[in-house]
């Protein structure tokens, strides 16, 4: 069972006002054309209070190895961080660093690392916004669909839902994929007042979904299906870069 032992202590906030291409190294994805969604990211300045960061001992036997979990509380900033692992008597000097590569906003990312010290500091090296299919205003939850492992991510919209609505819902959510190098499959789309609440954490019942999308990364397309019945013809295909 994994034990809380400490919170991070922030130890430094970087601002970068670099293009999103030379933050490539920030994107860790196996997307074969990942430099079609990385132009999309645009770096902006933000306030590391979005980030919050915890450390967690993994192994009762070893007291010094942690994983670490870093969440993004901001509604629309991705980031991107370097942590650091250094002594409490020197802590400008880092004994191991590591890169968490770019989170959504709403997610998580986690690490793991060795430490004998319990300091822990870290710098937001790298804040964006994702300038691509922005129209359609909508919520998202991610789910675990079975015992695969697979993670399920169910979208919510206020109202009423066009086919394009959904359309530009998952091209967006491919991009976020490719660029957090999540690259779930298994996309469902609610109406909001039948669906997910945060204050309850109600898991939705797949078979109400206005629409069901697939995402084949490999061949770039995604399939859009009216209800959850993949038996009949998606009523939209999608080619993506």
């Amino acid at each position: 069972m994994q034990k809380k032992i400490m919170t991070a202590v922030l130890a430094g906030v970087l601002l970068c006002g670099c293009s999103s291409q030379s933050d490539s190294r920030m994107v860790n994805s196996d997307y074969e054309n990942v430099s079609a969604y990385t132009k999309y990211l645009k770096s902006v300045e933000s306030d590391p209070s979005i980030m919050s960061i915890e450390a967690y001992q993994i192994d009762e036997e070893d007291p010094t190895k942690y994983a670490l979990m870093v969440s993004n509380r901001s509604e629309d900033i991705f980031f991107a961080t370097t942590v650091s692992i250094a002594a409490a008597d020197d802590p400008d000097t880092a004994i191991e660093s590591f890169s968490i590569s770019l989170v959504r906003p709403g997610s998580y990312s986690y690490g793991v690392f060795t430490s004998e010290t319990g300091e822990l500091g870290y710098e937001l090296s790298s804040y964006y916004t994702l300038d691509y299919q922005t129209d359609v205003d909508y919520t998202y939850a991610e789910e675990k669909a079975d015992g695969s492992g697979n993670t399920r991510i169910d979208l919510f919209k206020d109202g009423s839902y066009e086919l394009s609505d959904a359309e530009t819902m998952i091209q967006r959510e491919y991009a976020i994929a490719v660029l957090t190098g999540y690259m779930n499959t298994d996309y469902y789309f609610y109406d909001q007042n039948t669906g997910y609440t945060e204050e309850d954490s109600t898991i939705p019942d797949p078979n109400t979904a206005v629409y069901y999308a697939s995402a084949d990364y490999e061949n770039r397309e995604i399939h859009i299906y009216s209800g959850i019945d993949t038996s009949k013809e998606p009523i939209s295909t999608l080619g993506m870069e």
